[in-house]
């Protein structure tokens, strides 16, 4: 499978569970970030809307931990939805590594969502929890691809 290489994450809003300046985790601007309040539970997220009447069959997205502090996030899982109520899981509950850089997650995704977020349920400080930046694409499925699932 292929992916797409225009990042969906523009032309809509990115909100979190709590914090200031969701908006640097989309800016393309690897200066800015995300931090959470300190002392804030989880689970929370980090959701992208993509807007009314805009959905996007998102099967890959781009995540960079905040570079240099060890507040990133940990277990997560992506999930989609179409009215910010009911929401799919995408993945099963995984890590992301403790290392700072880009991480990418891939994923078969069939449906087109209006919003995709990061289902954050544990970060690697307990009390905080931080992103510099996520980018999200979509796949690009060969004909007949879905036949088998």
């Amino acid at each position: 499978m292929d992916y797409g290489t225009t990042d969906r994450c523009t032309g809509g809003t990115c909100t979190v569970h709590q914090g200031p300046n969701p908006g640097n985790i989309v800016d393309n601007n690897n200066g800015t970030y995300w931090e959470g309040n300190a002392g804030a539970s989880l689970p929370g997220f980090i959701k992208y809307d993509f807007g009314d009447g805009v959905s996007w069959k998102i099967s890959k997205i781009n995540y960079r931990r905040r570079s240099g502090v060890a507040n990133g996030v940990h277990a997560y899982k992506i999930r989609g939805s179409n009215d910010n109520t009911n929401w799919n899981d995408l993945t099963a509950s995984q890590n992301f590594a403790s290392s700072d850089g880009d991480q990418t997650i891939t994923f078969t995704n069939q449906t087109a969502y209006r919003y995709v977020e990061i289902y954050i349920t544990s970060s690697y400080d307990a009390s905080l929890v931080s992103c510099e930046e996520i980018q999200m694409y979509e796949g690009i499925y060969p004909s007949g691809f879905f036949a088998f699932f």
